[in-house]
C-alpha cells in the first residue's frame, strides 16, 4: 500500500492541470473524450479547460467536468484534491477549509455531503459484493452514518487514497 502524505501530495498538485491530471490518472475524470460525432476530443488547459473536437467542420466542445462527479460543482480541482485528502484524514472542520483551503462553510458542507454520494454511487455499481459472491453481509448503520469509511475505501479502491481502508479498519 502506497501512502502518500500532503507535503508528497501537494508537490506533486501544483496546479489545475496537475490536478486534472491526477484524477484522470485515478479514473475519475476520463483520459479520452469523444464529440458527438465520434472525433476523439483533445483536452486544452487554458483559462478553462475543456475537451475540444479541432476536426474543421466539426469544432465541438465540451468542459472537463461535463459527465464526471464534477458536473455541478464550481470548486477548484487543486482544491478538492486537498479536500479529498484532508476529509479522509477527517480534518476538515468548516474553520480548518476555509482558513487552509479557502473554501466558504456551503462548499465545505456540500462537497462534504457529495463525496458521500459519489462514493455510494460507486459501491452501489461495484461488481463484487461486499463478502463475495452468495454471501449476505450485514451493514452496521451506526458505523457507516457518517460514511467516511465508505468514501476512504472509494477513493482507496480508485487509488487516490490509497491506504485509508486499512487505515480505517485498524483504527476499529
Amino acid at each position: 500500500i502506497k501512502i502518500i502524505n500532503f507535503s508528497q501530495l501537494t508537490k506533486k498538485i501544483v496546479d489545475e492541470k496537475a490536478a486534472v491530471i491526477f484524477f484522470q490518472s485515478h479514473g475519475i475524470i476520463p483520459e479520452e473524450k469523444e464529440c458527438s460525432k465520434k472525433h476523439q476530443m483533445k483536452l486544452q488547459f487554458g483559462k478553462q479547460i475543456r475537451w475540444r473536437c479541432y476536426i474543421k467542420e466539426c469544432k465541438k466542445e465540451s468542459g472537463v467536468r461535463v459527465e464526471t462527479w464534477f458536473q455541478d460543482t464550481k470548486i477548484l480541482f487543486k482544491t478538492a484534491v486537498s479536500f479529498i485528502y484532508w476529509w479522509e484524514q477527517e480534518h476538515i472542520s468548516v474553520d480548518f477549509c476555509k482558513k487552509e483551503l479557502e473554501m466558504n462553510h456551503n462548499t465545505n458542507v456540500d462537497f462534504n455531503n457529495y463525496l458521500q454520494e459519489v462514493c455510494l454511487y460507486v459501491e452501489s455499481r461495484d461488481q463484487n459484493p461486499i463478502g463475495g459472491k452468495g454471501k449476505t453481509v450485514e451493514v452496521d448503520k451506526n458505523y457507516s452514518s457518517e460514511g467516511r469509511t465508505t468514501v476512504a475505501a472509494c477513493f482507496s479502491n480508485s487509488g487516490v487514497l490509497e491506504a485509508s481502508a486499512e487505515k480505517r479498519s485498524l483504527a476499529s
